[in-house]
């Protein structure tokens, strides 16, 4: 059976599945599928279908669904990683290994030292994570957000959040232990600052808001490299607590 495909809710109406876009021209001329073939299809909301080609129309495939079930194998609270811009195209690199640890959200934002700094957000982050989505089995999306500046992201924390600030000035606390010592947190935001590092003012607003600082380790990580560790770290703390 061929990759899932993911496809909005909006697009599973009275049973049957509309297929349209990049993912009908693949199913048509790279899988070469047509009418009473099968395959698998995820709304995002580990929602899992089982659908029958009916129709190859022009712009859309219809399909009808033969079976749906609920599908759990994410993790059990949601992952926000807030990532500053790197140079040049690490934010790929970052978006598709993300996805694959299972990241719930990803938040592109601009700090003092960032040095990269686009004007919008590029589609093909969104494209990456939903391909990577795809390629590791995922249930649903990551929400890849838009570019926000560092001190409106913020202004998002609530009180019941775990906010963790990776900076290398930290040197009491760790992140795995951070974790560990607040199991009743529903989220986790994890923020990794730029290549040159946060500002004080940058780790004192975080601070403020309700951050806790944490180090990483003896070494200092690459920006690219950090959040990867970070969400690694998490998810082992999330299936070890879960087997609990």
């Amino acid at each position: 059976m061929p990759e899932n495909f993911f496809v909005p809710t909006g697009q599973v109406k009275n049973g049957r599945i509309f297929i349209t876009g990049t993912d009908a021209a693949h199913i048509r001329n790279v899988l070469r599928m047509g009418t009473g073939d099968t395959f698998s299809v995820i709304d995002g909301h580990s929602n899992q279908y089982q659908v029958v080609i009916e129709k190859m129309e022009h712009e859309k495939i219809v399909c009808r669904i033969a079976k749906c079930w609920k599908k759990q194998n994410e993790q059990s609270r949601e992952t926000v990683l807030v990532q500053a811009i790197p140079k040049g195209s690490k934010m790929d690199f970052i978006i598709e290994k993300a996805t694959e640890l299972g990241v719930s959200r990803i938040v592109p934002v601009i700090t003092e030292r960032t040095i990269h700094r686009p004007k919008v957000l590029p589609e093909r982050w969104k494209r990456l994570a939903k391909q990577a989505s795809q390629q590791c089995g995922r249930t649903d999306l990551p929400e890849v957000s838009e570019i926000t500046a560092f001190r409106d992201l913020l202004a998002e924390i609530n009180s019941g959040d775990l906010v963790l600030v990776a900076w290398e000035g930290e040197e009491k606390s760790g992140l795995a232990k951070a974790v560990s010592s607040c199991p009743g947190a529903k989220k986790i935001w994890i923020i990794i600052g730029p290549e040159g590092g946060f500002s004080q003012d940058e780790i004192c607003r975080a601070k403020s808001a309700g951050a806790v600082t944490v180090s990483m380790g003896k070494r200092i990580l690459r920006a690219e490299t950090a959040g990867m560790a970070a969400l690694a770290i998490i998810q082992i703390g999330q299936e070890t607590a879960g087997r609990k």
